[in-house]
């Protein structure tokens, strides 16, 4: 176990103490009627990334993500801001790829 595998728990009945991340992990319910691309399984990187994002937003800090490519940085960050955050946190999403151009990015706006 490592520091980065606690968090501080959110249990306000409990004193002030660090917990597992994957404490935190919401039950997993996969229907038979969903679609494969539409399964998004939690793990403990996911659940602290989210937790992370959330707490910055929320304090209005701004945020950028690195990483390697296929870490799921972008899968991360699109499922915390159209399903965990309140309604004024309103997301538009720019997918960009090796291939885009300044150019092009500039053209879009």
């Amino acid at each position: 176990m490592t520091n980065y595998s606690l968090g501080f728990s959110n249990n306000p009945a409990l004193q002030i103490c660090w917990e597992l991340w994957t404490k935190s992990m919401p039950e997993l319910n996969i229907t038979p009627e969903s679609k494969f691309q539409d399964i998004i399984v939690p793990t403990m990187d996911t659940i602290r990334s989210e937790y992370l994002i959330e707490m910055l937003l929320v304090n209005k800090k701004q945020l950028m993500c690195i990483g390697p490519t296929g870490t799921g940085k972008s899968l991360t960050i699109a499922n915390k801001l159209s399903f965990g955050m309140a309604e004024e946190y309103v997301s538009n999403f720019l997918m960009f790829s090796a291939r885009t151009s300044a150019n092009q990015t500039q053209v879009g706006f």
